[in-house]
């Protein structure tokens, strides 16, 4: 599958997966769309969201092989290329796995 669409060409950081990604993607970007926000600048408030959305993906952990495990055990190397569909399968993780809701779950029920 191919990585996300960027209008610039996506930063590809010279050490992938390191705690230097991890910061980027979990408080410089959001900062960034956060201060965008605040300050009214579409412009920066895009290229945060483009970074975002071509960023490599992070280390694993147990949440992330737990949830590629138990919705896409075949599919998750071709499906989970970003940091930003990492955080979104924490996402699920956290709004749904971990309180055992998985009735009227997005992906149909998958058992938890």
């Amino acid at each position: 599958m191919p990585r996300a669409a960027c209008s610039k060409p996506c930063v590809t950081p010279c050490c992938k997966k390191t705690r230097a990604d991890d910061i980027i993607v979990n408080v410089v970007l959001p900062f960034a769309l956060a201060w965008a926000a605040l300050q009214n600048d579409a412009p920066l408030a895009q290229r945060a969201r483009e970074l975002y959305g071509c960023w490599p993906p992070l280390g694993k952990n147990h949440l992330l092989a737990r949830m590629e495990h138990m919705l896409m055990p075949e599919r998750a190397s071709w499906i989970v290329t970003t940091a930003r569909r990492q955080q979104g399968l924490l996402g699920l993780y956290r709004r749904r796995c971990h309180g055992l809701l998985c009735n009227g779950c997005v992906l149909g029920g998958a058992p938890c």
